[in-house]
């Protein structure tokens, strides 16, 4: 968690508000922006050797320090040949239970962006 910690902290536009943190706050609250969730997720990938999946790219994944351990610690547990054969693509993330995140077929089916 200490990594992640210091990760988050060297985001530029989280460094003012880094010290209040805790790990339930609101990296978004805190000032959090789509570049920043992007330059955070690529430092967490060099620093943990892991490939976030196209399905954890979402704001609950990158919410809190809590969120991003625990999807860390997961894609740190399973081998990378077997990260897309999660079960329903759920990732358990303490914070918020169970995320449960529908592929992206499931999406474009729901909101009918293909049309």
């Amino acid at each position: 968690m200490e990594t992640i910690r210091k990760i988050v902290h060297s985001i530029d536009e989280l460094a003012a508000s880094a010290a209040a943190l805790d790990n339930t706050s609101s990296l978004y609250d805190a000032g959090l922006s789509s570049y920043g969730t992007v330059e955070l997720m690529m430092a967490l990938e060099t620093a943990f050797g892991v490939e976030f999946p196209d399905r954890l790219l979402t704001r609950a994944t990158f919410e809190t320090i809590s969120s991003l351990v625990a999807v860390v610690t997961t894609l740190r547990e399973v081998p990378s040949t077997t990260v897309g054969a999660f079960e329903r693509n759920s990732v358990a993330v303490p914070t918020y239970g169970t995320l449960d995140v529908p592929s992206l077929d499931e999406q474009v089916i729901a909101t009918g962006a293909d049309r």
